[in-house]
């Protein structure tokens, strides 16, 4: 149950909100990043970090959808994203990514987690499928 909650909010956040949005929330609101870490992260001004994290609550809470998507395209690209990386077809990851993907590492307080953001699709998508092989996911 706290599985498909987790994945029904985060789907939630990547219909709802741009890339920048997503990592300023992300960083402030999961990992409790203060704004001038956000700043340099993600390199843009700290005012400006508190401006993109004041619109990314307040659109997730009116949920205003940022992009039309309807539900059996948002569940048909996550299957497409869960099969290439759970297969490690690292070509389809690329076609699936944006080309200013981001990916930071969270270990939950469970496990080591990379410190530096994850630039490129190329290096986001080899990780995916070293971290999946090295824990693959629960399946129900």
């Amino acid at each position: 149950m706290l599985r498909e909650s987790l994945s029904f909010a985060f789907l939630l956040m990547l219909e709802n909100l741009s890339p920048l949005e997503r990592a300023v929330f992300v960083l402030r609101e999961v990992i409790d990043y203060d704004y001038p870490e956000i700043a340099r992260t993600v390199d843009k001004s700290e005012a400006n970090c508190r401006q993109v994290f004041h619109r990314a609550r307040q659109r997730l809470a009116d949920r205003q959808s940022r992009f039309e998507s309807s539900s059996e395209l948002t569940e048909q690209v996550t299957e497409q994203f869960m099969r290439a990386t759970t297969s490690g077809d690292v070509q389809e990851l690329l076609r699936l990514l944006a080309t200013d993907v981001v990916s930071i590492g969270d270990g939950g307080g469970k496990a080591a987690a990379g410190l530096r953001p994850i630039h490129s699709r190329e290096r986001v998508s080899r990780g995916l499928v070293v971290n999946l092989r090295k824990s693959p996911p629960d399946r129900q």
